[in-house]
Parts: C-alpha cells; structure tokens; sequence
C-alpha cells in the first residue's frame, strides 16, 4: 500500500480541496498556512509535494508529505520536488523544522528522505492495517537553520 487507506476508503474530493484552497489562501507563517508543489510532465501532474503547518503551537515547523505516479518513480522527479521544497522553507525566515512520515516498506523513499539529511527519529508499530497488512510508520525530521 502507498497511503494508509482501504481501497474501498470513502473520498470526499470537495472536503479534501475546500481544507487546501484554505491552506494555500493562508500567509505564509500564519497558523494553518499550506503550499504544494507539483511534478508536471505533458500538461499532467506526475507528482506533488505538499508542505503544511500541521500543529498550531508550532508555527516553526512544517510537515510535509509526497506523492508520485507509479509510471514516473525512480526518474527523479522525487528528488526534484524535495529539493525545490527544501531550498523554498529555507528561504522563509520561521521555518526551522520539517516532520514526515513515511510506510517502513517504503525503502527508496526513505533513503531519498535520508539523502536529504532527514533523520529517523522513531518508528510507530502497526500504526495503519490496510487490506489486513499491518504497517509500521517511520517518523523522520529536518532541523533546517
């Protein structure tokens, strides 16, 4: 599994995009504030990257997760899309912290995570069950300044 749902998981696409658009209208370091940068190849997206303030007492942090179409992994376009997200929470002057997580049998991208100087810093046992597989989830984190 790449996400941590039931295949026959019910997905309300309009909550999802209303809980982005106020993401993305909110300032840069406000409480809530969200961007997303995409992998675009032949006018569709391939890939993305979203980077969020998640926890509201920690304005100095971001989470940010990824995702890449099965056809386009291992091309680089990961490695892409962090690298320009990274050199971007570089420049914005709060930011010092970005948190993710990651499915422990996702081992290319926890070494492109780690490539990027993120680090582990513990691993939740049988966080998500998705079709009957348990999956362990792998914290990971980047001091930035």
């Amino acid at each position: 599994p790449s996400h941590p749902f039931p295949l026959n998981h019910p997905f309300d696409k309009e909550q999802m995009m209303n809980r982005r658009k106020r993401e993305w209208t909110t300032d840069i370091g406000q409480i809530g504030w969200g961007r997303c940068f995409l992998l675009i190849e032949n006018n569709k997206i391939q890939g993305h990257l979203n980077i969020r303030n998640v926890y509201h007492g920690s304005i100095h942090r971001a989470e940010i997760g990824m995702g890449i179409e099965l056809t386009m992994r291992g091309k680089g376009g990961g490695k892409l899309l962090m690298k320009t997200a990274l050199d971007w929470a570089r420049q914005q002057d709060f930011l010092e912290w970005i948190d993710l997580a990651v499915f422990s049998h996702n081992l290319p991208a926890r070494k492109l995570y780690s490539s990027f100087g993120f680090q582990e810093v513990c691993t939740v046992k049988d966080l998500f069950r998705v079709e009957g597989m348990s999956i362990d989830d792998v914290q990971m984190v980047l001091k930035l300044k």
